[in-house]
């Protein structure tokens, strides 16, 4: 055994050692800055996902540290979502169309943009038990770096000695057939969104879909490096990704004003024009997420792979 048999191994822990960095550079920026959100939600999507798909071919990782990883994620993942709605409402205000009232749109923009800037700050703030405030119990990234060392710098790979639990090698084979369980996920998620009985379901499956879409995209770029047609299965997963991504942010403002003209903070005729255009959109980026699935479909990794 040689060659690329072991380099799935010293590829992930390489490209998972990268995003414990990533981590380490924007976490401390949240706060204030919602770019470094968004860097630093990317890098804890493409850890988990490389981790996700790839566990037996890594070394154990500390578990209550990948969980607290997954907390982190869907904190820092809420201020987002609340910081894009709040620029897509603020660009809607702006336009100069039909509105009522463009006042209270751009207020609830803003009450949204101050929504995102206190869920960043809490996500990594101390939790004040008494005193003195003690620091949230966050990940130990320096456990996943002491983790990931031995293989990243190429000890310990040898067949005698492989660096990953259970003693498998970390073969073409095996990292294709755990990158198929994704795709086949994928093609049932797919499938079920065609035959949803409701609009939520409906909207429920394609977010699904966007999360099974990452989940493959990241954990085949966390072996790109070392396997040739993992690429090709990226760059389409990305494409479809993002037409996911908008029809979401479309939903989601909808289900935002809505709320918000019941709590009569916007004129409920603006909330529901905007909800008409949000709708409208939301069908255009689903038509062409079906149109290009159908054109350029996300390829098998059973074939797309080579070693």
């Amino acid at each position: 055994m040689g060659g690329k048999t072991f380099l799935a191994a010293d590829s992930l822990a390489g490209y998972l050692s990268i995003q414990v960095d990533e981590i380490e550079k924007y976490l401390p920026l949240v706060a204030s800055d919602p770019e470094a959100v968004h860097e630093a939600r990317v890098a804890l999507r493409r850890f988990r996902s490389a981790v996700s798909c790839f566990s037996p071919l890594l070394p154990a990782l500390p578990a209550d540290d990948v969980g607290r990883l997954r907390t982190l994620a869907r904190k820092l993942g809420e201020a987002r979502d609340a910081y894009v709605l709040s620029q897509r409402l603020a660009a809607s205000a702006e336009t100069g169309g039909p509105w009522k009232s463009a006042e209270s749109l751009r207020g609830l923009a803003a009450r949204l943009a101050a929504q995102a800037s206190a869920q960043a700050a809490a996500a990594t703030a101390p939790e004040v038990v008494g005193e003195p405030a003690v620091p949230p119990p966050g990940p130990d990234l320096a456990g996943f770096r002491a983790a990931l060392a031995p293989v990243s710098s190429g000890a310990a790979v040898s067949p005698d000695h492989p660096p990953h639990r259970g003693g498998s090698t970390s073969s073409l084979a095996a990292v294709s057939n755990r990158l198929q369980h994704r795709w086949l996920r994928l093609q049932g998620l797919m499938e079920q969104s065609l035959r949803s009985e409701s609009a939520d379901r409906h909207d429920t499956d394609l977010h699904d879909i966007r999360k099974a879409l990452k989940c493959l995209r990241y954990a085949s770029e966390a072996v790109a490096a070392g396997f040739d047609g993992a690429l090709a299965i990226v760059q389409p997963a990305t494409a479809l990704q993002r037409l996911l991504g908008e029809q979401h942010d479309s939903i989601t403002l909808c289900l935002t004003l809505a709320g918000a003209a019941r709590e009569g903070t916007v004129d409920p005729e603006d909330a529901a024009e905007l909800e008409r255009l949000e709708r409208s959109r939301a069908a255009d980026a689903e038509s062409a997420f079906y149109r290009k699935a159908a054109l350029q479909p996300v390829p098998e990794p059973a074939k797309a792979l080579v070693a």
